[in-house]
C-alpha cells in the first residue's frame, strides 16, 4: 500500500509569510505616496526582511529536520510581533494592524502543530496587550488633539474638555441652573466637567461655572468628542530629561510615558532628547484611564480565532487523512487489479500454448490419415 507524504508545516508557514510580506510591501509602496510612515517605519521593515529572508532559507535551503524546525518556531513566533507592527509603522492604522494580527494568529495556528499554535495565541495577545495599553494617543485620538492645543497652567489644576468645532447642538434651559447643573444633564453632557465648553460656545454667559441660567434660554451645546481630562502645573526642581521627570511617582512613575509631557510642552521644549532647565514650569495632562474590559474583549476575540483556526485545522487534518486514505485504498486496489490480470493473462497465454500444441497435434494426425489412405491401393 502507498503511503502519503508528510504534512510539512514549517513549508507552510513560509507560504503565509510570504502573503503577508507581500502585504506589507503593498502597505510601504501606498504610504511612501501619502507620505504616513511612521518614524520607526524603515527600521521594521528592514528587520521584517532580514527575518523573512532567514525564513526562506530556512524552508527552502535547509535539510536537517530538526534544525529546519527549531528555525521555524522561532521565526513564527517572531513574526506574530513583526508582521502586525511593521505594518503599524508603515502607517496602518490600530483598528487594521489588529485585524491583521488576529489574521496570522489564525492562519499561523491553523497550519502549525498544537503546541506552536498555543505559543502563537500566548504571542498574539501580548502583542493586543502593549499595543493597547503602551499608547494613549492611538486608543484616544482626540486626547492627542488636546494635548497640542493646551494653554499654560499656573494657577492649579484645571480641566479640559474634548469637543468638537464645527459640530453642535441647541438646548433650551427648562429652569433655572447653574452651567455645571446643565453640563452634568443627560441631554446635554452628562459631565459637570464639560462647563467651560458651554461658556467657550456661549461668550454671553457669565464667566462662572456656579452662574444661574434663566429658564427659557437658549444654549449653544458644541458635541462631545470624548472624556475631560485635566491638567496641572509642574515646577522642575533640577535639571532632567522628560524620561527622568516621566518616571517620577508623583508624575506617570513610568519612563515611557514622556512623550505625552513631549506633546503638552512643544512650546517650551524643542527637542525630546534635551535636558530640561530647572525652574521651567511644564504641563502635567493626565492620562485616560484604562480600559480593562477592552482588553477582555480583544483576549476573547484572540481566543475564538484560535479555537476557529484549531476547527479549521482538525477539519483539514480529517480531510487530508480521509483523502490519504481514498488515494491509499485506490492504489492498493489498483495494483490488486493488475496482479489479478497478469495473473489471467498468464493463464490464458499457458491456454493459448496448450491450444496451439493440441492443434499442431492435430494437423499431424489429419495429414498421416490424408497420406495413409492415398497411399492405400484403389479397387476397381
Amino acid at each position: 500500500m502507498m503511503s502519503t507524504k508528510k504534512f510539512d508545516w514549517v513549508m507552510m508557514n513560509w507560504i503565509c509569510q510570504l502573503l503577508f510580506f507581500l502585504v506589507n510591501c503593498a502597505a510601504l509602496s501606498i504610504n511612501i505616496a501619502h507620505d504616513s510612515i511612521r518614524v520607526s517605519g524603515w527600521i521594521f521593515m528592514a528587520a521584517f526582511t532580514l527575518v523573512f529572508a532567514f525564513s526562506c532559507i530556512n524552508s527552502l535551503c535547509l535539510h536537517l529536520p530538526r534544525v529546519r524546525e527549531v528555525i521555524g518556531i522561532t521565526i513564527i513566533l517572531l513574526m506574530i510581533f513583526l508582521v502586525p507592527l511593521t505594518f503599524y509603522a508603515l502607517g496602518g492604522s490600530i483598528e487594521t494592524t489588529s485585524g491583521l494580527s488576529l489574521l496570522y494568529v489564525l492562519v499561523s495556528i491553523t497550519v502549525s502543530p498544537l503546541l506552536i499554535g498555543i505559543s502563537i495565541l500566548a504571542c498574539g495577545l501580548c502583542y493586543s496587550a502593549f499595543i493597547h495599553y503602551n499608547n494613549f494617543f492611538e486608543q484616544y485620538p482626540v486626547f492627542r488633539e488636546g494635548l497640542s492645543n493646551i494653554e499654560q497652567v499656573t494657577d492649579g489644576e484645571k480641566t479640559i474638555t474634548p469637543t468638537s468645532k464645527d459640530k453642535f447642538k441647541e438646548f433650551v434651559v427648562r429652569e433655572p441652573a447653574t452651567v455645571q447643573q446643565i453640563s452634568s444633564y443627560d441631554a446635554v453632557y452628562g459631565n459637570k466637567d464639560y462647563w467651560l465648553a458651554i461658556l467657550n460656545a456661549n461668550p454671553d454667559l457669565p464667566r462662572s461655572p456656579w452662574a444661574v441660567i434663566p429658564a427659557s434660554t437658549k444654549l449653544i451645546i458644541p458635541i462631545a468628542k470624548g472624556r475631560p481630562y485635566k491638567i496641572r502645573p509642574y515646577k522642575v526642581p533640577r535639571e532632567a530629561t522628560l524620561k527622568e521627570i516621566s518616571a517620577q511617582k508623583d508624575i506617570y512613575n513610568n519612563a515611557s510615558y514622556w512623550r505625552y509631557l513631549y506633546e503638552a510642552n512643544r512650546s517650551k521644549v524643542i527637542d525630546s532628547k534635551l535636558t530640561v532647565l530647572g525652574g521651567v514650569t511644564l504641563v502635567i495632562p493626565e492620562l485616560p484611564k484604562q480600559r480593562h474590559y477592552k482588553f477582555l474583549i480583544i483576549s476573547l476575540v484572540y481566543i475564538a480565532a484560535a479555537l476557529v483556526g484549531l476547527c479549521w485545522r482538525i477539519l483539514l487534518q480529517e480531510l487530508y487523512r480521509l483523502l490519504s486514505v481514498a488515494l491509499s485504498a485506490s492504489t492498493g486496489q489498483t495494483i490488486r487489479d493488475l496482479e489479478d490480470a497478469k495473473v489471467q493473462l498468464e493463464t490464458l497465454t499457458k491456454d493459448n500454448r496448450r491450444l496451439r500444441k493440441e492443434v499442431a497435434m492435430h494437423i499431424v494426425e489429419i495429414d498421416q490419415i490424408i497420406n495413409f489412405k492415398e497411399s492405400q491401393p484403389r479397387s476397381d
